[in-house]
């Protein structure tokens, strides 16, 4: 029975544990693929980010230009004093958050060289202007060339950010979808083991219960007849051979009632023997007393006949002698001597 149980505990909590590490690993992965998935959104919103400041960059330094290209103030050029250094580190940024993607970084590189011209042809045009030289057609034309570039070039990196974010989301979503169904049925698992595992331990509990009693039972059902076979056991030691044990189990005890009732039968059967026979002696030794002394045969007759129906209780006697071929009474006890044939 404690085998039992304790088999049962162990497989219904083992099979619970099992399913509790299942949920657990499940919703362990669920989390690190959701921060994972954070994580890689506000990395490409970075990149983004990164990208369209270039952009802004370039703008603003074109911005600065055009006022100084139409008013010859110098404070038009602050937007345009340092965009170049700034648009490269921009771009730095932007490759070194990419370090794992080989065509974003050559993709950076040509927006770097991309940079570099379009600054170029800005300087020109500044440097012309101060020497009075009005910028041409084809200068600007070169220049919005290298800005569409850019602008391109900037586009196909986000495109390729955005594509890699949708693609991450995408198996993300498969595994979210699929997370919370896997922890619903463990969950439900888990569940309907704990109903199971209880009733099961309660079955246990209550055949525990039920097998302790009767334990409890047999043992108090042991003990009086242990009890009822010690008393007895006394008294025939004590010298009452009739007594019997009542008990008709066929287990040990039963056995040793058996036994003891033998014992008891034999017991009886030799002392009943003995005093039979001390009787017997007795009354011989008696009676051989009674017959001593010279006696006529009528007076001995008579204590003989007298002596044995007083010693048996018996209530009528007679004595006959015998003269010949017939028997002659001699001497009786309560006897009507009418009714008594003499020979």
């Amino acid at each position: 029975m404690n085998a039992s149980f304790k088999r049962n505990l162990l497989i219904l909590y083992g099979i619970s544990f099992l399913l509790l590490i299942i949920s657990a690993v499940a919703s362990y992965s669920s989390i690190t693929n959701l921060l994972d998935a954070q994580q890689e959104v506000a990395h490409t919103n970075l990149v983004l980010t990164k990208l369209d400041s270039v952009i802004s960059v370039l703008k603003d330094a074109e911005t600065g230009q055009r006022g100084f290209l139409l008013t010859n103030n110098e404070q038009f050029l602050e937007p345009y004093n340092g965009s170049l250094l700034k648009a490269y580190r921009l771009i730095d940024e932007t490759r070194q958050l990419s370090n794992d993607n080989s065509v974003q970084q050559k993709s950076g590189e040509e927006l770097k060289n991309i940079v570099k011209l379009r600054m170029s042809v800005l300087e020109e045009l500044i440097d012309n202007k101060r020497r009075g030289i009005e910028p041409t057609m084809q200068q600007m034309e070169n220049g919005k060339g290298y800005m569409d570039q850019a602008r391109l070039l900037v586009r196909t990196m986000e495109n390729r950010e955005k594509d890699m974010l949708i693609s991450r989301t995408k198996s993300l979503n498969k595994f979210a979808s699929s997370t919370p169904a896997l922890i619903i049925i463990t969950a439900l698992f888990s569940f309907i083991i704990t109903i199971v595992s209880f009733f099961r331990i309660n079955s246990d509990l209550d055949k525990r219960s039920k097998l302790q009693q009767e334990l409890i039972d047999k043992d108090i059902q042991v003990t009086n007849r242990l009890s009822i076979i010690r008393g007895i056991a006394e008294k025939v030691s004590s010298g009452d051979y009739k007594i019997r044990v009542s008990d008709e189990g066929k287990d040990i005890l039963g056995g040793i009632s058996g036994s003891l009732n033998k014992m008891a039968e034999s017991l009886q059967y030799s002392f009943d023997n003995l005093s039979h026979n001390e009787w017997l002696q007795t009354g011989i030794a008696s009676l051989n007393d009674k017959m001593l002394g010279e006696k006529n045969l009528r007076t001995l007759t008579y204590n003989i006949i007298d002596f044995i129906t007083n010693y048996i209780k018996a209530p009528v006697a007679a004595f006959y002698l015998t003269e010949g071929n017939r028997l002659v009474l001699s001497s009786g006890i309560a006897l009507d001597e009418s009714k008594v044939k003499k020979n």
